[in-house]
């Protein structure tokens, strides 16, 4: 829960244009050059809801409804479907079974974009080292790309590995875990409310204040306009704040040994980020086993989808 100042960035904001009873989005490009189209979406809570007698209209991508979270051909392909709040019919679900499975779609393609954005940052800081290393000298444009990212990922030296260790992506299962575990699998009043997923804290007028915060606390709980933003807040501050600084270096040393269990393993150094502590590390581990999370962690997006974003409409009082 621990948070560094979130960095403004061009690529968190959604311009939503009203069709029929949902809002739309459809985005592209890395840096958040957004296209918007109009979309006829009947039922957009079934696209992320799996009941196999829901029909799906020829409007509506079918693999975003009906994607195997547990395919006998590994890995899983997800829908680039991108939720712009978190549905209300999560905490009227008598299911819990059900309740859990359209959390994992909600939530699963919200961190492979994140883990994308972060991705194609790696990548290029890669190409810059490789570049300087043999010799060659920055452009201007370069240079100035290098220095946002430093000062995103909060870097004063450039230290080609120290910046690569937090420009880094996080599990799937990790973070699926955790914000299972801090919304309470999205029926928590801070998801329902500020789409908050995992309940960081803040020292502003404009969060959420606990219920059971003490008269001498101040803090409130982040609230944020889409839970991509949620998630993109989250990795940014376990890449960022330096109580974090173990999660990275063992992200580093399972990236070099090719540990299949990265989820798992990197909860270990999350015990820190919970009062709980102990008990905290084992409930998300718990929650990674029972669920079978560790499966998502090779998840990729389906080819062909559009980076995708919706308005689940839901009952207003």
């Amino acid at each position: 829960m621990k948070e560094a100042a979130m960095a403004k960035t061009s690529h968190n904001t959604f311009l939503p244009i009203v069709a029929g009873s949902a809002l739309v989005v459809i985005a592209s490009g890395y840096l958040g050059y957004l296209t918007v189209a109009a979309i006829h979406l009947p039922t957009a809570f079934d696209w992320v809801k799996r009941v196999p007698s829901v029909p799906v209209t020829q409007n509506l991508p079918r693999s975003a409804a009906t994607f195997d979270l547990a395919p006998e051909v590994k890995p899983v392909v997800v829908p680039r479907v991108l939720v712009s709040n978190i549905p209300q019919e999560l905490a009227t679900m008598q299911d819990a079974n059900e309740r859990k499975q359209v959390f994992i779609r909600m939530v699963l393609p919200l961190v492979l974009e994140v883990n994308a954005r972060v991705e194609q940052d790696r990548a290029h800081l890669l190409t810059l080292r490789a570049r300087t290393e043999a010799g060659h000298t920055l452009g201007p444009r370069e240079q100035d790309w290098l220095n946002r990212i430093m000062r995103a990922y909060e870097v004063t030296d450039l230290d080609w590995d120290v910046l690569l260790r937090r420009v880094d992506t996080v599990p799937p299962s990790l973070a699926i875990a955790q914000a299972a575990n801090e919304s309470a699998w999205g029926t928590s009043r801070f998801a329902q409310e500020g789409n908050a997923l995992f309940g960081q804290w803040v020292w502003s007028d404009n969060g959420m204040i606990p219920q059971e915060r003490g008269e001498d606390e101040t803090h409130s709980v982040r609230r944020f306009a889409t839970p991509l933003a949620s998630v993109m807040a989250y990795v940014r501050n376990l890449n960022t704040h330096p109580f974090y600084q173990r999660f990275r270096e063992l992200r580093d040393e399972i990236r070099e040994a090719d540990e299949h269990r990265p989820g798992y393993l990197l909860a270990g150094t999350l015990d820190g980020y919970s009062t709980r502590r102990d008990a905290y590390v084992e409930e998300l581990r718990q929650i990674i086993r029972v669920n079978h999370l560790q499966a998502l962690n090779s998840a990729v997006f389906g080819t062909g989808n559009d980076r995708l974003a919706f308005n689940l409409p839901t009952p207003r009082d």
